[in-house]
């Protein structure tokens, strides 16, 4: 709405997170949210529940030099611990994301 109230006309975006965000960061949004309360204590539960090796984990997590983290997209917050210890929990972008992220199709070799 503008300054007086009336409602105001906002293009469409032709634009899919799935187009900026990798299948790999997606499998680890929905492990975290398949975890209860969409939480996870630990980098060791994450690895356990998502079948990504840690160091992989906290790349995707945490980003690079080249690449954004889950965490710098806003789709994940993040908890640094004692000893570095790292928890996670999605955020409610991040919610929305893998509830509207269609299933992939299975892949035939």
């Amino acid at each position: 709405m503008d300054e007086a109230g009336s409602p105001l006309l906002v293009p469409i975006l032709k634009l899919s997170y799935t187009e900026i965000i990798s299948e790999s960061k997606i499998k680890i949004l929905k492990a975290i949210d398949g975890a209860a309360d969409g939480f996870v204590e630990s980098l060791e539960q994450l690895e356990a529940i998502s079948g990504f090796g840690k160091p992989l984990l906290s790349y995707h997590i945490q980003g690079a030099r080249d690449s954004k983290g889950l965490a710098d997209l806003g789709l994940l917050e993040v908890e640094k611990g004692e000893r570095g210890k790292i928890s996670a929990g999605l955020t409610t972008l991040g919610k929305l994301l893998v509830a509207g992220t269609p299933p992939r199709p299975p892949t035939t070799t």
